[in-house]
């Protein structure tokens, strides 16, 4: 099956460049940002199962969550940088677990898997 140029998944040939964008963009370029964020959300995935509410952390050390809402703020401007389209793109990662630009990270590829782009 041929990739949708004009559909950010997993799938793109230009995925990789997108991510480390994004990932830049959230963390300030500070991968510790970015490992903090990822520990806290194993914590608070092992809260949750065990019953125990630990909050989104991962979303305030990235910025993301109730400091400045849940939308796709940096994801559309990266996109647009990249000429994607950006409906499709944002339907597809609400699609794949993401309600907001850190989410992405997050959730996206692993919840895609190797799914193929339009499909």
């Amino acid at each position: 099956m041929t990739t949708d140029v004009d559909l950010m998944t997993p799938a793109h040939p230009r995925w990789q460049e997108f991510y480390e964008r994004l990932e830049k963009a959230l963390t300030g370029n500070d991968p510790g940002r970015l490992a903090a964020a990822r520990y806290a959300t194993v914590r608070e995935w092992a809260g949750r199962r065990s019953g125990e509410r630990i909050g989104e952390v991962n979303e305030f050390v990235l910025g993301c969550g109730r400091r400045r809402g849940r939308n796709f703020e940096t994801v559309t401007a990266i996109l647009a940088a990249m000429g994607i389209g950006l409906q499709k793109t944002i339907d597809f990662f609400e699609q794949h677990g993401a309600i907001c630009d850190c989410q992405v990270i997050f959730n996206v590829e692993r919840n895609a898997g190797g799914e193929e782009a339009g499909t």
